[in-house]
């Protein structure tokens, strides 16, 4: 408040519950794509053939 940038202890106070509700949506869905991929199991694909089809598929990207 000192600074200026809120005009009020509630406005602040209210900031501070939205950051704070922002903050655990964003974890929620973290843990939930964590979780899915826990889920998921293991794949048999060979991680660094996965990689160079995504890299190929980058560079089509690019190049259209």
């Amino acid at each position: 408040m000192a600074e200026g940038r809120y005009s009020s202890t509630s406005d602040y106070a209210r900031d501070l519950v939205r950051r704070d509700q922002d903050y655990a949506q964003k974890r929620a869905a973290l843990q939930a794509a964590i979780d899915a991929g826990l889920a998921s199991g293991v794949s048999e694909r060979d991680p660094f053939e996965y990689l160079n089809e995504l890299r190929g598929r980058l560079r089509s990207a690019d190049a259209a």
